[in-house]
């Protein structure tokens, strides 16, 4: 009978333990810390396959199929971001019968970030002749689509027109961390034999980014 007291006892103080470290971290309130946009990655995307393809190793990308992954981020911030391990908050398991062992940890989130501006255009302009009809130095940001892969984005996973993707930009956000990222795709085929873009990003605050993509070495379509 002592025994299954005993046996119950645990068991409830289990049960508190288990519901306290899922329910409750004992973490700080998070530090709220607005970051700038001031710096841009840009890498090729190969959207030829079922699925895009973010680790592509060669220039060399299907005429019709170029993408481009996008990270605009505050690289003053990046540094302390990464460098700067999050707090782990653990919970103590039996602490009346085991001193010191611990059941569950968990990760506390040290920083929540939002973003002074709001992206308002981009634009993205061929540096050399798209085809026949589209000249070097020329806007064609209309031949582009964009994807937001957040679970909150209307068609999670979805292509949306250039200004649905920045409408949804342009929202009011906590981010986890001093940056955000996005996909841009082509929506034709170019007939350069290489070629290179510029992607502008503009702000509401009036300020720009201007970052330029490798060079690319379109391969032929199938109809060429």
């Amino acid at each position: 009978m002592i025994r299954k007291i005993i046996i119950i006892l645990i068991a409830i103080s289990a049960l508190k333990l288990i519901t306290s470290c899922i329910f409750r971290c004992d973490c700080d309130d998070p530090e709220e810390v607005e970051f700038s946009l001031n710096t841009s990655q840009i890498s090729t995307i190969d959207n030829a396959g079922p699925y895009p393809d973010y680790n592509t190793k060669t220039d060399s990308i299907p005429a019709g199929a170029i993408g481009f992954n996008i990270k605009l981020s505050d690289s003053t911030l990046m540094e302390k971001y990464y460098m700067v391990a999050a707090p782990k908050s653990q919970c103590r398991i039996f602490p009346y019968f085991i001193k010191g062992a611990y059941a569950w940890s968990c990760y506390c989130v040290s920083w929540e970030f939002n973003v002074r501006q709001k992206p308002e255009a981009i634009r993205l302009v061929a540096l050399s002749d798209f085809n026949n009809e589209i000249p070097a130095n020329t806007d064609i940001s209309h031949l582009m689509v964009g994807r937001v892969d957040q679970s909150d984005f209307e068609g999670h996973g979805m292509y949306k027109s250039l200004s649905k993707t920045i409408s949804y930009l342009s929202e009011e956000r906590i981010y986890n961390s001093p940056e955000f990222s996005f996909e841009l795709y082509l929506t034709e085929a170019t007939t350069a034999d290489s070629i290179q873009f510029e992607i502008t990003f503009e702000f509401d605050d009036n300020s720009f980014i201007t970052d330029t993509t490798q060079t690319i070495y379109p391969l032929p379509t199938p109809d060429q």
